[in-house]
């Protein structure tokens, strides 16, 4: 377990140049450049020059703004032509921001370590003052002072933070330091559940704020600096944003202390398996009606059905854009460990807008993935409801319409038959051995009738990768009907093992291993045998469709198919019965 004095360090991983532009130019800069698109009184293209007038030039010159601010910004995405439905829901959407002030716009890093990400905000705030005839040293107060808000947990990080964004500050405003103007950037040590919790904790009510004197109005309270800062910690989190831009700690629920991972089973059951999960919807809460949330993530929600829950509520929403980045996106991790993918997402939900989709996941490096990102190549176009039409409901952008159709208009393979997990019997070791360690009269490898009466019987635990047949290596202790296993109980009287679905043995099916690091391998499974949870199998209702649907799922468009759904490591008994299959009715 990972303490709360060193969550920090477990997790704290400085974010890419381009990604930080990224995610700050398709929010911030994308909010201000639909504010200034709420001011057109209409169409520019539609104007008439013989008959030009005011309204005509004001258009032109906002267009001129907007462009030369997108300009700046080499990482902004142009949003997808949408249909004529999809534009009067935004129209309606972004009209109730109409004539917002730049003063007002408020961004949050609620994760912000050093202050990369705010650092950039501050530029690209900087750009849209400017552009709106403000001079660059009262626009660097102004941000200071209106705009900018960060949290961490790492008292060192936001002083780092502070620091960055004082000398950002500066560089436009070389009186900054005599002005009284602080960052607003907080850290919350001496509040016991800020330094256990940090930025997910709920603060709904805003208790007062601390008076600098004690009760007799003219003893300086000694504490003031510590209550005061915490209090702005809190009202930080009290008060909701234009922008939410981060990037999450990342952290398994496994190396949770135990008050963290209580915290987040009750309040974030949907996303507890993992910090930077949790943040995903702790940003979301943060967020105004009409706002947007950028972030950085590894790309595990997106696909593994733990986080399906999660999907249903993002897709009440609508994604703006998404760039898959899949692993080596940070140049000081190696190897596929941490697979990433960085997106935006409106507060807002906009039926069957078409978001847009830069799959990165086929370049080996950092600085590959930004070029192939610029070169404007892999991008697809996709709508959140056609998610919904695959099983688990996958962010599976790239997938056609045609492969889409196959999920939602063909049977499944749970229609013909069930996919189970087998035992676990608690200890391998103890309860299992290779075939030919056992005195072979004491099993029923040469007499399959024999199953139930010998002590060891034939046991499929998965295995190496091997497609038809084979892996038939292991035997299990069942004597007396698996005795000794359905008792097998520790010191605490809690049972060890797991003995589910045992009517099941015996009886002939389609095996797989659970867990492989390529493509799927199925495999006979000849009655006679039992099966562990790493080795689940499909029993069928019919049993002469056994052989069609073995090949059919060592086919290549199974495989196809299967990393729609499950683009991980793991082919559990779930994922095989929502698979489509055909099955011709005279067949």
């Amino acid at each position: 377990k990972i303490t709360k004095e060193k969550i920090p360090a477990a997790t704290q991983l400085f974010t890419p140049d381009w990604i930080v532009r990224y995610m700050v130019e398709n929010s911030l800069g994308r909010l201000w450049l639909e504010q200034l698109e709420t001011q057109k009184t209409f169409d520019f293209n539609c104007i008439d020059f013989d008959n030009f007038s005011w309204g005509e030039y004001k258009d032109k010159t906002i267009t001129k703004k907007q462009e030369s601010l997108k300009s700046k910004w080499k990482y902004y995405i142009e949003e997808a032509e949408q249909s004529d439905e999809v534009k009067k829901q935004l129209y309606d959407l972004r009209m109730k921001n109409k004539n917002y002030d730049v003063t007002k716009i408020k961004v949050l890093d609620p994760c912000m370590g050093s202050g990369h990400i705010l650092v950039y905000a501050f530029e690209v705030l900087m750009q849209i003052y400017e552009s709106e005839g403000y001079n660059p040293r009262d626009a660097a107060k102004l941000i200071l002072e209106n705009n900018l808000y960060g949290l961490d947990i790492d008292r060192r990080a936001c002083q780092l933070a502070y620091f960055a964004l004082m000398m950002k500050a500066r560089q436009y405003n070389r009186r900054i330091f005599n002005e009284g103007v602080k960052p607003q950037v907080y850290y919350p040590a001496g509040w016991a559940d800020g330094e256990e919790f940090g930025s997910l904790v709920k603060v709904d009510t805003l208790p007062p704020k601390p008076e600098r004197f004690l009760a007799d109005g003219q003893t300086y309270d000694p504490d003031y600096e510590k209550k005061f800062r915490i209090w702005n910690y809190k009202r930080s989190l009290s008060q909701k944003y234009d922008v939410v831009v981060t990037n999450p700690p990342y952290m398994g629920n496994s190396g949770m202390g135990p008050k963290l991972s209580e915290f987040v089973k009750n309040n974030y059951p949907d996303s507890k398996s993992d910090l930077f999960a949790v943040f995903i919807e702790k940003c979301g809460e943060l967020l105004k009606p009409i706002g947007y949330q950028a972030m950085i993530t590894q790309h595990a929600w997106m696909f593994l059905s733990s986080y399906e829950k999660l999907r249903n509520k993002l897709f009440n929403r609508y994604i703006v854009n998404m760039v898959h980045l899949g692993a080596r996106a940070f140049e000081e991790i190696g190897g596929e460990v941490v697979q990433t993918t960085a997106f935006v997402i409106s507060k807002s939900n906009i039926a069957n807008f078409k978001g847009i989709y830069v799959r990165l996941v086929n370049y080996n490096s950092q600085q590959a993935k930004e070029d192939a990102f610029l070169s404007g190549s892999f991008r697809y176009i996709a709508m959140k409801e056609n998610f919904g039409k695959i099983p688990g409901s996958p962010v599976a952008y790239w997938v056609s319409d045609s492969v889409i159709s196959i999920f939602s208009e063909k049977k499944k393979i749970g229609d013909f038959g069930r996919a189970l997990q087998g035992t676990i019997s608690g200890d391998n070791n103890r309860f299992l051995r290779l075939w030919f360690e056992v005195d072979l009269s004491k099993t029923s490898l040469l007499n399959e009738n024999k199953c139930t009466e010998t002590k060891w019987i034939p046991h499929n635990k998965g295995g190496s990768w091997r497609k038809w047949y084979g892996n038939r290596d292991y035997v299990i202790n069942w004597e007396n009907n698996g005795f000794e296993i359905r008792n097998f109980f520790d010191n605490s009287h809690n049972l060890r093992s797991r003995p589910q679905n045992v009517d099941f043995f015996f009886k002939e099916g389609i095996t797989w291993s659970d867990l492989s690091t390529s493509n799927i391998a199925v495999r006979y499974h000849p009655t006679g045998s039992a099966f562990d949870a790493t080795g689940p199998t499909l029993f069928l209702q019919k049993s002469e469709y056994i052989n069609y649907i073995l090949g059919a799922m060592n086919s290549k468009v199974f495989q196809l198919l299967l990393d729609i759904t499950c683009p991980g490591l793991h082919y559990n008994n779930g994922i095989i019965n929502s698979m489509p299959i055909h099955i011709a009715d005279n067949e």
